[in-house]
């Protein structure tokens, strides 16, 4: 990370690699999420106020493109950022920019393999944040 680490302390990025199974697992756990939730926090980009119709289109384009858009990925890989603990914990930023540099090696790194493809989405912000995702991730060890 930049060399000023303090003893002890970690890279902040973790990185979950989702095979295929678990990549549909996550997805629907997203609708599932938005389904007992979109009245309070919206989707997608936050529509808050929508109609259920709306709503109900929405949620039909996304499950589609589970085996659409997402059908032809072997992977997904879930960018995480761990905080630091403690008294000499680092600024946040200095923390997501390290998470973001590794990222970005990675995407490097691919530029190696001719047949691999990469695309860096922040996912749907909601269910990305939530509770269910956390536990999903295995974000607590």
């Amino acid at each position: 990370f930049h060399g000023k680490c303090f003893a002890g302390c970690n890279h902040p990025a973790k990185f979950v690699v989702l095979g295929k199974q678990s990549m549909v697992e996550m997805q629907n756990m997203t609708l599932e999420y938005y389904d007992k939730n979109w009245k309070e926090v919206g989707w997608g980009s936050g529509n808050v106020g929508r109609s259920q119709e709306e709503y109900e289109a929405w949620r039909k384009m996304t499950y589609d493109e589970i085996t659409g858009r997402w059908g032809p990925c072997s992977y997904m890989i879930a960018i995480i950022m761990r905080r630091q603990s403690g008294p000499k914990r680092l600024p946040e930023w200095e923390e997501a920019a390290a998470v973001a540099a590794a990222t970005q090696n990675m995407h490097i790194q691919s530029t190696k393999f001719p047949h691999l493809a990469c695309y860096w989405s922040s996912w749907h912000d909601a269910a990305r944040d939530s509770d269910e995702m956390k536990q999903f991730l295995n974000m607590d060890k």
